[in-house]
């Protein structure tokens, strides 16, 4: 577990001094299967809420799929009227698909109210694979991959925004598959909370959409670093100073280099 490890310790700066940054920044890991998603007309089907925010969804299949909606820190409920194309405030649906406890979705659940809190502003949402996407929309599983301490999973984006667009390259659709033995070790030391808003900070597109934001430098040499205006700015504030470049981890090979904020935020 070494690796969740490394993991939680960026996280801790990440998070805990950086939310307001982060909430302005188009970014992610470097993930595989990534390809834009262009806009088109569609709606999205309106559901009932239970108290707890949950909203069952029926596939063509008629298999129940339990989904939950963030926004601004509360779960919400897609309109059939807001179509691609529409400005809303920003949404992120989570949907189960499967191989998780009760306990563990409530992880994902907690980890969307806390980033919809941090991000602000609104994207245009866009249609993915015939559906209308606000904000953006997450699959989220448990698998048998290989036992504790070994792979943990994959998370990142699976379709961005077009590039011609209002808001370019930023994710609508993404995927979190965690092994299932790795996640109930996560349980019994207390780490699952921390990790799940870590990786879904990946799918949101911080680390994973830098190079085609342009907004790596230095991507594979000893001093990458992160020239958003926003994150360079709370960065100078952050050391005392004037805007500058935030540094950018250098080791760890793929994904991890060049995917996230440097050593000097642990």
């Amino acid at each position: 577990m070494d690796d969740v490890q490394e993991r939680l310790q960026r996280l801790e700066e990440t998070i805990g001094q950086l939310a307001g940054l982060m909430s302005k920044l188009a970014s992610g890991i470097s993930g595989t299967g990534v390809g834009q998603q262009t806009g088109g007309a569609g709606g999205a089907t309106e559901a009932n809420k239970n108290p707890f925010g949950t909203l069952p969804q029926v596939t063509s299949g008629g298999n129940s799929i339990e989904s939950y909606i963030a926004r601004a820190g509360q779960f919400a409920m897609m309109g059939a009227a807001a179509g691609a194309g529409a400005q809303s405030a920003f949404t992120i649906e989570v949907r189960f698909l499967g191989g998780l406890t009760d306990n563990q979705k409530n992880a994902f659940k907690t980890a969307a109210n806390r980033w919809t809190r941090a991000i602000v502003g609104a994207v245009p949402a866009v249609s993915v694979e015939g559906e209308v996407v606000r904000g953006l929309l997450i699959l989220a599983q448990g698998a048998n991959i290989d036992g504790p301490g070994r792979i943990l999973g994959q998370a990142g984006p699976t379709r961005l925004r077009p590039a011609n667009g209002s808001a370019p390259f930023i994710p609508a659709k993404g995927e979190m598959t965690f092994d299932s033995a790795d996640l109930r070790v996560m349980e019994q030391q207390g780490t699952l909370g921390d990790v799940i808003t870590h990786e879904m900070g990946h799918v949101l597109g911080i680390g994973s959409i830098w190079s085609q934001k342009a907004l790596l430098n230095g991507a594979h040499t000893s001093n990458p670093t992160f020239t958003g205006q926003n994150a360079a700015r709370e960065y100078g504030v952050l050391r005392g100073g004037g805007s500058m470049p935030v540094p950018v981890e250098n080791t760890g090979g793929q994904g991890t280099a060049d995917s996230h904020w440097g050593k000097c935020f642990r």
